[in-house]
């Protein structure tokens, strides 16, 4: 009960919460609903990722604005990734999602596997422009091949999968990492002649 209190007075006060800092004491914890959004200033979470989730269902997201001028807050972030992404080429059965870490540091390529058996696989994008024709992006996906490789927060992600009745590679994923209240900036790669 106190937590349906707690959740209702943000909703609630949004405007007096935007202009403080949100402080999560040790085994406390916030969770933003699929739906709900909060924006706040810094974020001093003195507990563990697990004190503060941003929850996710089929249809909604959880939201949270924050700026954070000192150390990234910790926290878990949950995605849902559905199974009506975009057909690939002319195989219908093979579909994908453009999709990036929503956390900072700490989520790695086996954070968008379900299960084992996997029909699935991660790209990693590289912002390349052509120097010869500096209005062409050349679309590099570099392959993700290693399950425990990093993703790097702030890059954009190809997720794609076969469809197979018999696994389903869609669902709610979850990350837990830093959370990102700065600017991020992303090297751009000139390539060609």
């Amino acid at each position: 009960m106190k937590t349906k209190i707690f959740t209702l007075l943000l909703l609630a006060l949004p405007f007096f919460i935007s202009a403080q800092t949100l402080t999560i004491q040790s085994g406390a914890t916030v969770t933003i609903a699929p739906g709900a959004s909060m924006t706040t200033g810094e974020i001093d979470n003195q507990g563990t990722a697990a004190s503060l989730v941003i929850q996710a269902s089929s249809t909604e997201q959880g939201s949270l604005i924050f700026t954070q001028t000192g150390a990234n807050p910790l926290g878990t972030v949950q995605m849902y990734i559905g199974g009506s992404g975009v057909e690939q080429g002319d195989d219908p059965l093979h579909v994908y999602h453009n999709v990036g870490s929503p956390v900072f540091s700490g989520a790695t390529a086996n954070d968008f596997y379900i299960g084992t058996g996997h029909d699935a696989w991660l790209f990693g994008y590289v912002p390349t422009v052509d120097i010869a024709n500096p209005q062409t992006d050349l679309d590099i996906w570099d392959p993700v091949t290693v399950l425990g490789t990093q993703l790097t927060g702030g890059k954009g992600y190809f997720y794609t999968w076969r469809t197979n009745p018999s696994r389903d590679e869609t669902g709610i994923f979850t990350f837990t990492g830093e959370l990102l209240g700065k600017e991020v900036t992303q090297t751009l790669v000139f390539d060609g002649g």
